[in-house]
C-alpha cells in the first residue's frame, strides 16, 4: 500500500473503532456510532465493484449523520407526490403545548377547515426527533428547544363530494316547486271538487303524478345517503373485524407458546428420570419432532450440544449467555440454611449471590426473545431436578434455541384457516406474517407466511417501517383496508389486508333525461298497477248493473283477485241469483207470501230433492184421541203443544228436527251426517227421551212411537204450478208411520223399531220381542220389537 492508502486505512479503522463487529451489506445503509465522540452518529454504505481481477472489493461511504441537515430531510419528504389535492407542510408550534400532549398520546389530529378542506396533524418520527434533539451528537443538547419549537407533520386534503350530492344541490329549489304543485292538485282534486268529471282511468293518472312527485324530489337525495351509509359502514364494519382478527392472532400466538412452555415443563420432569446418556437419546429423538433448532445439555462437568443441522452451533453473544445463565442457576439453586451455608438435608431455601442474575432466574423456564442481533430465535434455560425434587441442586442445566419460522409453522399447522382466504362481506381478507431476523431490515419475500395471491410487494414499506417503530399502523386505498402490528413474543409483523371484492361503487350523476324518463317510468307502472286492480273490478261492476238492470240475472261475474272486489262481486252474484228466485216465485204466489218467506228462509224455492239416509220417529199420544172428544179446545191445544214443545228440544239436543204435524201425530226426521249410523241412534235416543218425560210428569199420556230407518229422498217436493213442500218422502216414513199404529201393543216404553233400524244399532239397543203381525204394504208377517233402552 501506498503512503496515502495506509493513511486512508488508519483513518477509517479509527472512525470505525468502535465495541462489537460491524456487518456491512451491498447498497445498504448502516448507522454506527464513531469511536471518536467528536464524529458522532456515522451513515456507511457499502457498494461492492464486479472486477476479475480484484476479489472482495468495494467502495465504502461513510458519511456523517449531523452533515446531513434536518432541513434538507424534511423538504425532500414535502416533495413526496401525493393523491392530487393532497399537500405536505411543516406546522412549527411555538406555544400549543396541548396540542404536543394530545400527539403525544394519540399520534395524530383531525380538523376541518375554514375553506373546507380537511387537515391532519401528525408527530414526527422518533428518528427525526432524535436527530433534533442530538444535533447528530451522542448527547440530547436540543431537547428544550425543540420542544419550545416542535415540528409537526400536516397533511391537508380537500372533501371528496359524493356525484349526486351536486344534482341535488342544484335540485333543491326545483323539488320544492314540485312538491308545491303536488300539495295543490290533491288538493283541488279530493277537497275541493276540481276534477270531479273527470273518469277514473284520467284521474289515478293525475293522482299519481300529483303523488309521486313529493317522494320522488327526494328519491335521489335518500339513494346518494343510503350508499354513503353503506360504504361508511362497510369500511367501519372490516376495519373493526380487522383490529379483532388482529388481536385475536396475538392472543392464539400467546396461547400457542405457553402450550410449549407447558411440553418444555414436561420435558423437564422427563429428563430428572434419565441419566445423562439417556437423556441425550431421549432429546436426540425429540429435536426432529419440536420446533427447536438447538439443544445444549449439561450435567456437572459434562456438557454435549444436539442440533438438526451440523452448521448450526451458538455464536459468541449465545455462548456467553448460555455460561451466564448455567452459573447463576448453579450459584443460586443450592439448598441453604439460615445462615447461609450449604447444607443438604435442609430444604426450600436458595441462595443468591448477586443481583444482576434476577433477570436471567426470570426467564428460567420461559420462551423469551434474543438478546443478539438475530431476532428469528427465541431462548429457554431450564434446570433439571433428579426424580423431579425441586427442592434439591439441579442435576443438569438445559438450554433450547427455537426458531420463530419453525414455531409459526407449527402454529400454522394447528390453525390452517388463518392461511386461508376469508370473504367477509365485499372484501377478501388475507394474513402475511413475517419473521424477523434484524432489527429493521425485512427478510427476503420466501421466509414470509401469507395466504396465496397475497400482494407482497406493496407491503415492503409499512413493514419496513413497523419493524423499525415496533408499533401498530394502518393504511387504506380506494380498493384496500390494511393493518401491521408487530407481535413482540416473536419478533413478527403480522400484516391484515382486505381487498374490496365486489369492484368499484362510484356513483356518476344522473342527467335530466335519465331523471325524467325514469321518473315518467314509475309513474306509467303505478298507472297501470293501480288500473288493473281498481278499473278492471269497477268497469265489470258496471257492465253487470247495467245487464241487471235491463232484466238479464243469468250472467255472473267471474273475478279472482283476493282482494276486497272478489267478495264484492261474489255478493253481487247472490243479489242476482236473489232477483231471480223472486221473479220465478212471483209467478206462483203472491207479492205478499213471497216478501214474507224470502224474509224468513232466504232459501231457493225451486222443486227437486235428494237421495239421503234417515231415521224417521213418529210419536202421538196414547188416548188422545178420546181425550179430543171430551175436553175443550183449550186443553186439546194445550197437550198437542207439550208434544210438540217436548219433541222439538230433545230432537233438537241430537240433532233431529220435527218435520211436519199430521193430526196428532208429530213427524221427526233424523238425517246421516257423514258416514257412520249416529242418526240411528240420535232416533232411538230421542224416543226414549220423550216417553220417559211424559212417564215422569203428572200426565194423563203416553207415548206411542214407531221408528224406521233407510234411504229416502229429501228436498222441496211438489210442483213449479202447485203447492211446494220441504219434507222427506220413502219407504222410512210410510214404515215408520205403520209402526207406530202398532204401538198400542208395547207394554213399557210404547217405541217399536224395524228390523234395519235394529241391524243399524248393532247391539247397542236393548229389545223385547211382541209378535209377529200383518203391515199394509208387506207381503209377509213382520216382527214387531219394544225399544227398551239403548245400552
Amino acid at each position: 500500500q501506498t503512503p496515502a492508502q495506509q493513511r486512508t486505512g488508519n483513518y477509517l479503522r479509527s472512525l470505525l473503532m468502535s465495541a462489537g463487529n460491524l456487518t456491512l451489506k451491498p447498497f445498504k445503509v448502516v448507522a454506527a456510532l464513531s469511536g471518536k465522540p467528536g464524529l458522532g452518529r456515522l451513515l456507511i454504505f457499502y457498494c461492492p465493484i464486479r472486477s476479475k481481477t480484484a476479489v472482495n472489493s468495494g467502495i465504502i461511504c461513510v458519511v456523517r449523520e449531523r452533515d446531513i441537515t434536518v432541513d434538507r430531510l424534511i423538504d425532500f419528504a414535502l416533495r413526496k407526490i401525493l393523491l392530487p389535492g393532497f399537500s405536505r407542510s411543516i406546522r412549527y408550534t411555538k406555544s400549543d403545548k396541548e396540542t404536543i400532549k394530545t400527539l403525544g398520546k394519540k399520534m395524530q389530529k383531525f380538523y376541518s377547515n375554514s375553506d373546507g378542506r380537511i387537515t391532519l396533524l401528525g408527530m414526527p418520527s422518533t428518528e427525526l426527533l432524535l436527530r433534533l434533539i442530538t444535533n447528530g451528537t451522542l448527547y440530547p443538547e436540543k431537547l428544550e428547544e425543540v420542544y419550545s419549537k416542535m415540528p409537526l407533520l400536516q397533511v391537508t386534503a380537500p372533501i371528496i363530494t359524493h356525484p349526486l350530492r351536486a344534482f341535488i344541490a342544484g335540485a333543491r329549489t326545483p323539488a320544492l316547486i314540485l312538491i308545491l304543485l303536488a300539495t295543490m292538485v290533491i288538493l283541488r282534486i279530493y277537497f275541493f271538487g276540481y276534477g270531479g268529471n273527470l273518469r277514473i282511468g284520467p284521474r289515478i293518472f293525475v293522482s299519481v303524478i300529483a303523488a309521486s312527485l313529493l317522494p320522488f324530489s327526494t328519491f335521489i337525495a335518500a339513494a346518494a345517503y343510503h350508499q354513503h351509509f353503506v360504504e361508511e359502514f362497510a369500511t367501519a364494519e372490516i376495519n373493526q373485524y380487522i383490529e379483532l382478527q388482529t388481536d385475536q392472532i396475538n392472543k392464539s400466538l400467546n396461547a400457542h407458546i405457553n402450550s410449549r412452555e407447558l411440553q418444555l415443563a414436561e420435558l423437564s420432569k422427563t429428563l430428572g428420570e434419565l441419566n445423562f446418556t439417556e437423556a441425550l437419546a431421549y432429546l436426540q429423538n425429540w429435536l426432529p419432532d419440536s420446533a427447536a433448532s438447538l439443544v445444549v445439555y449439561s450435567n456437572g462437568d459434562q456438557e454435549k450440544t444436539l442440533c438438526l443441522q451440523t452448521s448450526e452451533k451458538l455464536d459468541q453473544l449465545e455462548q456467553d449467555m448460555k455460561d451466564m445463565a448455567f452459573i447463576a442457576m448453579q450459584s443460586c439453586l443450592k439448598p441453604v440454611n439460615r445462615e447461609g451455608k450449604l447444607q443438604d438435608e435442609v430444604l426450600g431455601m436458595a441462595k443468591i449471590k448477586s443481583k444482576s442474575f434476577g433477570m436471567i432466574l426470570e426467564t428460567v423456564g420461559t420462551l423469551h426473545n434474543s438478546i443478539t442481533s438475530n431476532l428469528g430465535n427465541l431462548y429457554t434455560i431450564f434446570p433439571v431436578f433428579s426424580q423431579g425434587n425441586r427442592f434439591s441442586e439441579p442435576s443438569a442445566l438445559a438450554l433450547i434455541r427455537f426458531s420463530t419460522r419453525n414455531l409459526l409453522t407449527e402454529f400454522f399447522k394447528a390453525m390452517p384457516e388463518l392461511m386461508r382466504d376469508e370473504i367477509r362481506g365485499e372484501y377478501l381478507v388475507q394474513n402475511c406474517f413475517i419473521p424477523l431476523n434484524l432489527p429493521t431490515e425485512l427478510p427476503p419475500q420466501d421466509y414470509y407466511f401469507h395466504n396465496p395471491g397475497f400482494p407482497v410487494k406493496e407491503i415492503k414499506f409499512p413493514a419496513e417501517k413497523t419493524a423499525r417503530t415496533r408499533s401498530f399502523a394502518s393504511w387504506s386505498t380506494d380498493q384496500t383496508i390494511n393493518a401491521a402490528t408487530y407481535l413482540q413474543k416473536l419478533n413478527c409483523i403480522l400484516i391484515v389486508k382486505a381487498t374490496k371484492i365486489s369492484g368499484s361503487t362510484g356513483l356518476s350523476a344522473p342527467t335530466l333525461p335519465q331523471v325524467i324518463a325514469y321518473f315518467m317510468l314509475i309513474v306509467a307502472a303505478m298507472v297501470i298497477f293501480l288500473g288493473k286492480i281498481l278499473v278492471e273490478p269497477i268497469s265489470l261492476l258496471k257492465a253487470a248493473a247495467e245487464r241487471v238492470a235491463a232484466g238479464d240475472f243469468s250472467q255472473a261475474i267471474e273475478y279472482k283477485s283476493g282482494d276486497e272486489f272478489e267478495p264484492l262481486t261474489e255478493a253481487f252474484n247472490q243479489m242476482s241469483d236473489g232477483l231471480l228466485q223472486k221473479e220465478r216465485m212471483s209467478s206462483y204466489v203472491s207479492t205478499e207470501v213471497l216478501q214474507e218467506i224470502e224474509a224468513n228462509t232466504g232459501t231457493s224455492l225451486l222443486p227437486g230433492g235428494e237421495r239421503i239416509e234417515v231415521s224417521v220417529l213418529f210419536c202421538s199420544l196414547s188416548g188422545f184421541k178420546e181425550f179430543r172428544s171430551k175436553e175443550s179446545p183449550e186443553a186439546v191445544t194445550a197437550a198437542i203443544g207439550k208434544l210438540i214443545d217436548t219433541a222439538d228440544t230433545i230432537a233438537t239436543h241430537h240433532h233431529g228436527n220435527i218435520d211436519k204435524l199430521i193430526e196428532d201425530t208429530l213427524m221427526l226426521v233424523f238425517r246421516q251426517r257423514g258416514d257412520d249410523n249416529a242418526h240411528v241412534l240420535s232416533a232411538c235416543h230421542a224416543a226414549i227421551d220423550i216417553s220417559r218425560v211424559f212417564k215422569n210428569t203428572d200426565s194423563n199420556f203416553n207415548i206411542r212411537a214407531g221408528i224406521a230407518s233407510g234411504p229416502a229422498v229429501s228436498g222441496k217436493i211438489g210442483s213449479r204450478h202447485g203447492k211446494l213442500d220441504f219434507t222427506v218422502i220413502g219407504n222410512p216414513v210410510n214404515l215408520a208411520a205403520r209402526l207406530k199404529a202398532q204401538a198400542g201393543k208395547a207394554q213399557q216404553t210404547g217405541i217399536i223399531v224395524c228390523p234395519h233400524t235394529i241391524r243399524l244399532l248393532k247391539g247397542a239397543g236393548k229389545l223385547a220381542f211382541i209378535e209377529r203381525t200383518e203391515i199394509k204394504g208387506r207381503s209377509r208377517t213382520f216382527p214387531l220389537y219394544e225399544l227398551l233402552e239403548i245400552r
